[in-house]
């Protein structure tokens, strides 16, 4: 028996990822023409696992809604990007550190940021509420 487990289980490791997938081929043929179509929206649940297929239209109307709350979110009007430029602030300060001596090469390069990028807003659904909020 233990050897029959093991076996089953080293069959398990080396068979590729895509044929150890518990969704059925016609499930994930339906997720593919799902994905498709535009006026849908394929995305994780915010809790547990899972697949939640939203009108692609009320997915922004509900991310708007959120956007548009001014106790929350501040339009920014400045058209450089924030990210990029505290970088490069960041990087410039650690180099005069480097050139006064304060720092060495190798804090230098661990300190320095590298390829910093903006941050993405997103909404998860929440299924397990009603109307399904963000």
């Amino acid at each position: 028996f233990k050897s029959r487990l093991v076996d089953l289980a080293h069959q398990y490791q080396r068979t590729p990822i895509s044929q150890q997938c518990l969704l059925s081929k016609e499930r994930i043929n339906q997720l593919k023409e799902f994905r498709k179509n535009t006026e849908l929206i394929i995305l994780p649940p915010d809790k547990g696992s899972g697949v939640v297929l939203l009108n692609r239209a009320n997915y922004i109307n509900k991310m708007q809604s959120i956007l548009s709350d001014t106790s929350k979110f501040v339009i920014d009007e400045d058209e450089t990007d924030a990210v990029q430029s505290a970088e490069r602030q960041i990087n410039r300060a650690l180099k005069k550190l480097h050139h006064k001596g304060l720092i060495d090469q190798t804090n230098l390069k661990k300190l320095s940021p590298k390829g910093s990028v903006t941050p993405r807003m997103y909404g998860l659904p929440k299924p397990h509420k009603p109307g399904v909020p963000l």
